[in-house]
């Protein structure tokens, strides 16, 4: 008899820019504990992507996506047969509401787009903005990522 796998676990993250900027959030939560990252957050059971985006914006920063496109799918993989990542991010320009500055996975700011290669976030992470953040508008992309170690991965 076949060993059953778990199935893969869905993610939504949202890169919110305004006027070259983009908010990071400093995690206070493993994994990545005290790097920057962007909000966003797990599927919930019977949950629509776009709604879990906008969920997690609202929850993570007090902000309404008003503006939102999605931009990147990734499928995360590794060598461990619990590490199955789908990860979808979504790229929003407009909003609306009060950015609670601290939020509850961490201290939210914005960051300068000319500057994503020196900020302080995985070297992962930072190839996914750039890259989502590089897409014209209404481009769409799908990778597929296998991960080493959270500092060694590769694009298949």
């Amino acid at each position: 008899m076949q060993q059953s796998l778990p199935l893969p676990r869905i993610a939504c993250h949202i890169l919110v820019e305004k006027n070259d900027q983009l908010l990071l959030l400093r995690r206070i939560k493993e994994p990545y504990k005290g790097l920057l990252a962007v909000p966003g957050g797990k599927l919930e059971p019977g949950e629509f992507l776009l709604d879990c985006a906008k969920r997690e914006l609202r929850e993570e920063t007090g902000l309404v996506a008003e503006d939102i496109a999605l931009k990147l799918q990734i499928h995360e993989t590794s060598e461990s047969p619990d590490w199955q990542w789908i990860v979808m991010f979504y790229h929003c320009t407009a909003f609306s509401g009060t950015l609670q500055k601290d939020g509850p996975e961490g201290q939210l700011d914005w960051y300068s787009t000319h500057d994503i290669a020196n900020i302080d976030c995985s070297p992962v992470d930072k190839m996914i903005y750039q890259r989502a953040l590089s897409l014209s508008e209404g481009e769409f992309e799908s990778l597929n990522l296998f991960f080493h170690n959270p500092h060694d991965y590769e694009i298949r």
